[in-house]
């Protein structure tokens, strides 16, 4: 399961983002001495390997307030919701509008579900931590 908290029970109920930075060592720094809870990854996105992390939404909401000037450039942000009672969580990206020229709202992905190297690799956006991969999709998992 998807979690930065300790129990599963806190970990279905929370909500999550996976976001980049635009300066990686300057973001976990700040990040840090903020007392946020970030949990290092690494996202496959438009071809390109990079550096994420995985914060509580709580987290993200004090981020955007008080370090926005570290995502400023980043295109968007996955926002995962609360797992339902199979672990499956709602994925949805919201477009960083710091930098977009118009407004673009916010678009529902489906979900995001844990999968083996294989799937995730067939796929042209996926989250690793460790020697786990995330992927999202449209198609309703059973």
């Amino acid at each position: 399961m998807l979690t930065l908290t300790k129990s599963e029970n806190e970990a279905r109920a929370g909500s999550f983002v996976i976001l980049s930075a635009d300066s990686f060592d300057a973001f976990e720094e700040r990040c840090k001495a903020s007392n946020l809870s970030i949990q290092r990854c690494e996202g496959f996105y438009k071809g390109e390997f990079e550096p994420a992390w995985i914060v509580s939404v709580e987290d993200f909401t004090f981020l955007r307030q008080h370090l926005a000037h570290t995502i400023t450039h980043q295109e968007s942000f996955l926002h995962l919701g609360p797992a339902d009672d199979k672990g499956r969580r709602p994925a949805t990206i919201e477009y960083n509008h710091t930098r977009a020229q118009t407004y673009k709202a916010p678009e529902n992905i489906g979900e995001i579900y844990q999968c083996d190297r294989a799937t995730a690799k067939r796929h042209a956006y996926y989250t690793k931590r460790g020697d786990s991969y995330w992927i999202t999709t449209k198609t309703p998992r059973v």
